[in-house]
């Protein structure tokens, strides 16, 4: 005996109303709009080894465009103050997008005191926002310990996992922020992948410019696909 297949049976006995209530249509991902873009952050994004991030998508980016950074590779020295400035560029220069790769790691490494806290303050500092905001939050970068890091700089991991947890609970309120998962595509280096950590400095602390590269291209398929930023 054929059996009919699962659909066909379902579809009969469905009957009329299969017909007279289709589905809807799926609503189309949302574009983000890349004619003023700000960058904030700090060392990976002023290009510190691996070339400044404005600098790589200039040119990458379809359509006429301007973009503004603002990232220091000083913002290690005072994250909080920092942070503040860059904002208040950013906002000055009425973006349409945010990308904002490194901008509150400072806020969670280096000094040990409430760096919940200071975390908690970053963010804040980056509410007023209103573009899209491309937020990366806290990879684990406990390879750089002894270069450029001392141990105590660095969150443990279950430290590191509770700051996480502060900025996607805080992303999950606003609807213009994205948070990119650097602390999950930073794994495969801590595991040893061996083509990947060829993408960092010596320093293991900063990627150089192919792995910068890399980073981009995935926020890129984060963002659309790969469409306005598809080239990098």
């Amino acid at each position: 005996m054929i059996r009919a297949p699962a659909w066909l049976l379902m579809l009969a006995a469905c009957g009329d109303h299969f017909f007279a209530q289709p589905p809807p249509e799926p609503a189309p991902a949302p574009t983000v709009p890349f004619e003023r873009v700000a960058v904030i952050g700090a060392s990976v994004s002023a290009g510190m080894n691996g070339g400044p991030v404005a600098q790589i998508i200039e040119g990458r980016i379809e359509g006429p465009h301007e973009i503004l950074s603002v990232a220091s590779v000083w913002t290690f020295q005072a994250p909080v103050q920092r942070l503040a400035e860059q904002v208040a560029r950013a906002r000055a220069f009425k973006p349409t997008a945010v990308l904002a790769i490194d901008a509150v790691f400072w806020c969670a490494y280096g000094s040990r005191r409430d760096r919940s806290g200071r975390l908690r303050r970053c963010l804040d500092l980056v509410a007023p926002i209103e573009a899209p905001l491309f937020l990366g939050d806290l990879p684990d970068m406990r390879n750089a310990a002894g270069w450029l890091l001392p141990p105590a700089a660095i969150p443990d991991a279950a430290e590191l996992a509770a700051l996480n947890a502060i900025i996607t609970e805080w992303a999950a309120q606003r609807a213009n922020v994205r948070v990119l998962p650097l602390s999950e595509w930073n794994k495969p280096i801590l595991s040893g992948d061996r083509e990947l950590r060829k993408m960092m400095s010596a320093d293991g602390l900063h990627p150089n410019r192919d792995g910068v590269a890399y980073v981009l291209r995935k926020i890129a398929r984060e963002v659309d696909g790969g469409g306005a930023l598809g080239r990098i």
